[in-house]
């Protein structure tokens, strides 16, 4: 991989996951921003609010439509007993599938913050978490039963543009074997799908210690790509 350098600039989009908003891209805006970049960090439709004010009062999330590939994607089995555990608060009470939905700091702990100690992660609770929408979920756990699901993809796609994993050794959310069930689906596209694993980090990769060098990884990476790809 190219070091960084001083890449030609462009335009950086980040977009987070389920139970964030944009905040969780605080330092990564910060660094590209510094480096040139514009970037761009939308919400999702209903959190365009901040984070305190969220976590009040969540109504504007439970009338947001959501729909996102989630991983895995159809097609990917068998889903880790890890993955379903970190979603189960969610995915235990079908009567959570149209609600907005939280987790407590001890299920934030287990699922995004494992390699931190509970006070490091009760403080990456209280500043990023908010509660997301459980039907993301839902249609992630049961795409591969419903022939329509939106997580359905066109995996033989060769024009689309170039694609990176990125996974975490200790993420319990989207393990590195989702991430690689993953790749081998999208290899079967003549694009470049290229697969990257960063050991001992968690799901919250963004945030633990070391997140310039993955930040930095991946921008090099995209630089490098998107010139291939043009």
């Amino acid at each position: 991989m190219p070091p960084i350098g001083k890449p030609k600039t462009g335009t950086i989009v980040l977009i987070h996951g389920l139970w964030m908003t944009p905040r969780s891209w605080e330092r990564w805006s910060d660094r590209y921003t510094a480096s040139g970049h514009r970037v761009l960090a939308p919400a999702w439709p209903g959190l365009e609010r901040e984070v305190e004010e969220l976590q009040r009062d969540p109504s504007s999330i439970a009338g947001a439509g959501v729909a996102i590939d989630s991983a895995p994607v159809k097609g990917v089995l068998p889903v880790p007993l890890s993955t379903l555990r970190s979603a189960w608060p969610v995915l235990g009470n079908p009567a959570n599938k149209n609600k907005t939905v939280g987790l407590t700091a001890r299920q934030f702990h287990h699922a995004f913050t494992n390699t931190l100690s509970h006070e490091e992660s009760q403080a990456v609770y209280d500043r990023y978490h908010v509660p997301g929408s459980a039907r993301v979920l839902f249609q992630g756990a049961f795409a591969n039963f419903n022939p329509r699901a939106t997580t359905r993809v066109d995996f033989r796609n060769n024009s689309r543009a170039p694609l990176l994993f990125i996974a975490g050794g200790a993420d319990r959310i989207v393990p590195p074997k989702v991430n690689k069930a993953n790749v081998r689906l999208y290899r079967k596209s003549s694009a470049i799908t290229d697969y990257h694993e960063f050991p001992d980090r968690s799901h919250y990769t963004v945030g633990l210690d070391g997140w310039e060098d993955v930040a930095d990884f991946a921008l090099a990476w995209a630089v490098h790509n998107s010139q291939v790809h043009a």
